[in-house]
């Protein structure tokens, strides 16, 4: 009880040192937890990432993309056939992968007729351009996920039937549905990229506005009218085939853009089939890539954005706690508290005593901060991480809690022990030593030497020390 005592009678007269010291263990302990929760959901974000289809596609290397030119139909001599994909297609049986996959062609078509394509800042002549705008064939849901162009969802009308062998209509976007004053159930005619006097006769099915963003130069700002994705017509594989754009000895702008997405059954088979693709060799201007993963990293982006700049945070975070606890508490301790150890010892009480009261001062103020950063933690981690992720959940693992209790708790066992070792080396005879060098000459009037010792009037901040001896002697008697 006297120990006890004596600990809350300190802890309590010692009041911005007890609030800094409680305040110090808090914010560590809340920042040591937020740091981790959001490093542990960086990291299963990363490695745990496996859904239900992983996708692959082989297209043209940025280097290669970036020698497009629209007006010049050579650039489609970097398009892949149906061999190349064979070959590939090949490679994977042999290796016993399994996979579905989605096929997506493009060519080019003119405007015919009344209906115009929204105009590109710098259009070119169709014989040099293939046409106004793109026709795009599907062969399933997944390939129009896929899309290159961005995702887009129906506002008007029906969505693309997949399962009909029949011409079913096609898509066509708000932006050239209100420029030409098309709805659900109008026709129109397109011509042949290659031949302006052949023309299709197309039936719209649904009017389309895309989800996200237009990339540089597929929007308003492209040069060519069918660079922009509104001028993009998107229908199923069955009615691009009989329209008879896919030729297989086409020239020029008819040669489709083919597009093949593998689609993979789990990260793991995705690995394999890299190494697969890769030993099969890939044309020197094409690459291997899975929009699947790009869209995962770019979903991700915030939260390893804020994962990055979490261990310097927790580092800077643990070394400032550090210094401040070494301030307010260390101080106090290490230096402040000298002569209320010594005179404890002189009146009789014991080292063991008073280590102990000073290793429960340390718990208490440690712990009861700890506690509360802990709860705080608990309740407001995820929401706050969460937020700052832009919407990437962060959770607290229980095991995360349990290696920042243990961890918690191990650094307050370390201060206890500091502070035991401290009394336990304390040597009585530096109080006295101190005391003598307080022994000043005085000069009065009458030029007389008077020697007067002064008991340190320089330490009027020990009053709380010289308390704490006084309740220890009462104590004692």
């Amino acid at each position: 009880m006297f120990v006890l005592k004596n600990a809350w009678s300190s802890i309590v007269r010692r009041k911005w040192r007890t609030l800094l010291t409680m305040f110090i263990a808090i914010i560590v302990t809340f920042g040591t937890l937020f740091g981790f929760s959001v490093l542990h959901a960086d990291e299963s974000a990363t490695d745990g990432y496996n859904p239900q289809l992983v996708s692959a596609v082989i297209r043209p290397d940025a280097k290669t993309k970036a020698t497009y030119n629209g007006t010049d139909s050579s650039y489609t001599k970097n398009y892949l056939a149906f061999d190349a994909y064979d070959n590939y297609a090949s490679a994977l049986q042999a290796a016993g992968l399994t996979y579905s996959y989605a096929l997506t062609i493009t060519v080019p078509v003119r405007q015919s007729g009344d209906v115009k394509a929204i105009a590109g800042t710098d259009d070119q002549s169709a014989d040099k351009t293939g046409g106004e705008m793109l026709y795009r064939s599907f062969s399933s849901l997944e390939a129009a996920h896929e899309n290159e162009l961005g995702r887009y969802k129906i506002v008007k009308g029906k969505q693309l039937d997949y399962s009909s062998q029949s011409k079913t209509g096609v898509l066509i976007s708000q932006a050239f549905a209100k420029k030409n004053g098309l709805d659900v159930g109008d026709k129109f005619t397109v011509a042949f990229p290659n031949d302006a006097k052949k023309t299709i006769e197309q039936t719209v099915r649904g009017i389309y506005e895309y989800t996200e963003p237009a990339a540089a130069g597929q929007g308003s700002d492209a040069k060519l009218a069918k660079d922009n994705r509104d001028n993009v017509i998107y229908t199923a594989y069955y009615t691009f085939a009989m329209d008879g754009l896919y030729a297989a000895d086409g020239k020029g702008w008819l040669i489709p853009d083919l597009n093949i997405s593998f689609l993979l059954d789990s990260m793991s088979t995705y690995r394999k089939f890299e190494k697969v693709i890769k030993k099969a060799k890939l044309p020197a201007n094409h690459e291997l890539t899975s929009p699947t993963l790009i869209e995962h990293e770019k979903q991700i982006a915030p939260l390893r954005s804020l994962a990055s700049s979490m261990k310097p945070m927790l580092a800077a975070l643990w070394i400032v706690g550090a210094v401040l606890l070494l301030l307010s508490w260390g101080s106090s301790l290490l230096v402040g508290r000298r002569r209320e150890i010594g005179n404890q010892i002189v009146i009789g009480v014991s080292r063991g005593r008073i280590a102990w009261q000073f290793m429960l001062e340390t718990l208490l103020l440690n712990l009861v901060g700890f506690a509360v950063g802990m709860v705080v933690g608990a309740f407001a981690v995820k929401p706050l991480a969460t937020k700052l992720a832009d919407g990437n959940a962060v959770s607290v693992p229980g095991n995360l809690i349990w290696t920042v209790i243990w961890s918690g708790l191990g650094t307050i066992v370390v201060l206890m022990v500091i502070a035991m070792i401290r009394v336990l080396l304390f040597r009585v005879r530096t109080l006295f030593a101190a005391r003598s060098s307080n022994e000043v000459e005085v000069v009065d009037d009458g030029g007389t030497d008077d020697t007067a010792t002064s008991d340190n009037a320089a330490n009027d901040s020990d009053t709380a020390d010289a308390d704490d001896t006084a309740e220890s002697a009462q104590e004692q008697a």
